[in-house]
């Protein structure tokens, strides 16, 4: 569960100066589980978010990233796909 809130902290507050591996270090047989409770951790938090657009912009994406980890994707290919995404601009 620390390692989905610390995914979740990211997610609702991260800028471009940071940086996040985290998610490449996680053993693949983890992913799943932990990103179910990243999107537990973002749907609780949404009400009271000061970003609401960003954490549903961010539970989108942990959505792909979780359909990608059954897959069988690695994590280090999530890890990427995580920080460009999160600061792209629609």
């Amino acid at each position: 569960v620390c390692k989905a809130q610390d995914l979740y902290n990211y997610l609702e507050t991260a800028n471009l100066e940071e940086k996040y591996d985290f998610v490449e270090k996680i053993p693949k047989e983890e992913l799943p589980r932990l990103l179910d409770q990243v999107i537990a951790a973002l749907g609780a938090r949404l009400p009271q978010s000061e970003a609401p657009r960003r954490l549903l912009r961010a539970a989108e994406l942990v959505q792909k990233l979780r359909g990608a980890a059954e897959l069988n994707a690695n994590p280090g290919q999530l890890s990427g796909w995580l920080c460009a995404a999160m600061f792209i601009k629609h």
